[in-house]
């Protein structure tokens, strides 16, 4: 599907450049054509010289023009943007009563199997709830750098106001690392994760990666991070992270995989080749030693036939 959709991109690319490529050459012919019609006395170095003038004042024209519209284009898409998260959002979601906001979600194997407009319509649930983890998401702020969101083991144990619980850490970097390809990990958008006695752990970064990324996170990944204020740490799965008010403590029980590097294979390589080689010189060795036994033997055997037939021919003279 998506080859497909490539083919079908650069087809369509192609043809906007081809037609961009005439129209620009009819243009700049329309251009040459009217100031030699418009101008017949003209010397030929003259028209050149005021064909040139004129292409390039209309091509500046139509660059200010371009950054012009750009730029307008950018303060508005910003200005809708805000307006949707602030105004737009809030109110669609007042009016239908917060039917498609849903403050719980329920987590497992990376998967979001169940959702609940609050904590008490999860608490009162009567079916069969397998999870992993739980989120709820407090949206009173209507804000999407606000949407704190506490991450929950036990759904019997109601959390209290998460917003109370929010954590000062600030993290400068966050990433994950999987088969040697970084992934940003945000932790404040769209929901806000980094509040007191949240843990994250193996089936939280296995959500997000299939939520954000859409990929599935294997046992061997790592996780590296910078705070505000400059500690640095690497942690290779299993590990845990859990903020702390002012602080994070981290512990990791996995070890980083390793990959043997080139010059360690080559000798590996040589040594083998080294032992290949002592191997084939005792066979060789134990080779010749059978072949001079045999020689011997051979040897030793022609030897006492020639005396036996000097025996019999000593035998026969006599008689």
């Amino acid at each position: 599907m998506s080859s497909m959709f490539d083919i079908l991109y650069n087809i369509c690319t192609e043809a906007f450049s081809l037609v961009a490529d005439v129209a620009y050459t009819m243009y700049d012919i329309s251009v040459f054509g009217i100031i030699f019609i418009a101008l017949p006395l003209k010397s030929v170095d003259d028209k050149l010289v005021l064909h040139k003038d004129i292409v390039t004042s209309c091509n500046t024209f139509c660059k200010d023009l371009a950054y012009d519209i750009g730029w307008k284009y950018c303060e508005f898409a910003t200005i809708f943007n805000t307006y949707y998260k602030k105004t737009l959002v809030p109110e669609f979601h007042k009016f239908t009563n917060y039917k498609f906001r849903n403050e719980i979600i329920v987590v497992k194997d990376g998967i979001e199997t169940h959702y609940f407009k609050n904590w008490d319509e999860l608490y009162n649930y009567k079916g069969e709830l397998n999870y992993d983890f739980i989120l709820n998401t407090d949206y009173q702020s209507n804000d999407i750098k606000k949407n704190y969101t506490a991450i929950i083991d036990d759904k019997n144990v109601k959390p209290s106001c998460v917003i109370e619980k929010k954590s000062s850490v600030n993290f400068i970097i966050f990433q994950l690392t999987m088969n040697n390809t970084k992934y940003d990990i945000s932790l404040k958008e769209p929901k806000y994760f980094i509040l007191k006695n949240n843990t994250l752990k193996y089936p939280f970064f296995k959500w997000y990666m299939k939520s954000v990324y859409d990929i599935t996170l294997t046992d061997q990944f790592s996780v590296y991070y910078m705070t505000q204020d400059m500690s640095i740490a690497v942690l290779h799965s299993p590990f845990f992270i859990k903020f702390n008010e002012d602080s994070v403590t981290s512990f990791s029980s996995g070890k980083p995989l390793v990959v043997p590097s080139e010059s360690e294979s080559n000798c590996e390589n040589e040594e083998e080749a080294t032992t290949n080689e002592n191997v084939n010189e005792a066979v060789t060795n134990d080779t010749m030693v059978v072949n001079d036994d045999r020689s011997d033997i051979s040897n030793d055997s022609i030897t006492n036939e020639i005396l036996r037939s000097i025996l019999n021919s000593e035998k026969l003279k006599t008689y």
